[in-house]
This record gives C-alpha cells, sequence and structure tokens, in this order.
C-alpha cells in the first residue's frame, strides 16, 4: 500500500528454491524425448518425473491422459469414480492417482504389461474400457474424446500380435 507521500514503491524479491531452476532428470533417460508429448503444466511435468523414474531401459511413453477409474458395480451409476492419469508405454498401461485437493500425479497404482490385461469396450461407440487383468479385480477406465485418449484406446483394443506359424511339408515351410 502507498502512503499519500510515496509515488512509486520498489517490490525486491529474492531468489528462492522454487524460482531456482530445476536440475535435468537423469541424463541416461533422455527425458527431452518426451517434452514434446506433455504440456508444459505442473501436473505434465509432475508425471513425466514419476515416469521417467520407472521406466525400463528402451521404453518409450506413447501417450498418457486423464481418465475416470471405477469398478465394476451393480449399479454403476452409483459406484464410486476417481479422476486419475494413465500413461501408455510401448509396453506397459501405468496408472498413477491424484492427490486430493491438488490433483496433482501422486503415486503409481498400477502398472501391467500389455500382454497380460484384456481390454473390452462398453457399447459400441462409448469410450469406457472394461480392464480385466491377472491378480487383481477388473476396473472400468472412461477416456475424454482428444487425441491422446483416442490413441491409447485404439492401443488397448487392438488384438495382440501373434507370432506366425509355419507348417513344413517337404522341404518347404509354408505359412499356416
Amino acid at each position: 500500500m502507498l502512503r499519500p507521500t510515496q509515488r512509486f514503491c520498489i517490490k525486491v524479491v529474492m531468489p528462492s528454491a522454487r524460482t531456482a531452476p530445476r536440475t535435468p532428470l537423469r541424463a541416461d533417460r533422455q527425458a527431452d524425448r518426451h517434452a514434446h508429448r506433455l504440456p508444459h503444466r505442473r501436473a505434465g511435468r509432475r508425471l513425466l518425473e514419476l515416469v521417467d523414474a520407472r521406466l525400463e531401459p528402451d521404453e518409450t511413453i506413447e501417450a498418457w491422459c486423464r481418465v475416470w477409474y471405477s469398478r465394476p458395480a451393480r449399479i454403476q451409476w452409483s459406484a464410486p469414480r476417481f479422476r486419475d492419469f494413465v500413461v501408455l508405454t510401448d509396453r506397459r498401461l501405468v496408472m498413477y492417482s491424484a492427490r486430493w485437493l491438488t490433483r496433482m500425479p501422486h503415486r503409481r497404482i498400477l502398472a501391467d504389461h500389455l500382454e497380460s490385461i484384456t481390454s473390452t469396450p462398453l457399447g459400441r461407440r462409448s469410450r469406457a474400457i472394461r480392464i480385466d487383468h491377472p491378480g487383481h479385480p477388473p476396473m472400468l477406465l472412461e477416456f475424454g474424446s482428444d487425441g491422446p485418449s483416442t490413441r491409447i484406446i485404439r492401443r488397448l483394443l487392438q488384438p495382440p500380435a501373434t507370432p506366425p506359424t509355419t507348417e513344413t511339408i517337404g522341404d518347404h515351410a509354408w505359412p499356416s
């Protein structure tokens, strides 16, 4: 607040730990390769830090988005839903919970290989998918209509690649 005798006010800001530049992520992970896929918001940066710390060697992020997560219930509209983050890599489907107040990514709650999960769409044009995975109860993921959500839905619903089989007749191998 200015006094009537003052014409201007000078504000001095001391540098703090928050304004200091952050140290880069581990160089061997080359976090910059994913920078174009994540927005420059706090939640995106935090998610990148969490995912990058647990990536397997040579694993890359394909897409990430926010989803509504719930468990299947007899009366689905009454089931509790949670707004969480889903990250799809070239090998795994990873989920991170969000903090209640800040909605920032908090901790990893699921990391399953794509070969071990079964995805089933709920309805023809629905953006909801039921995920069945061994050792855990099934879950429902409701996606948005943005580009990353569409990429994740397509990848989850595509059939797993099966190696071609061959039959040997005489000296020749014929695909079956």
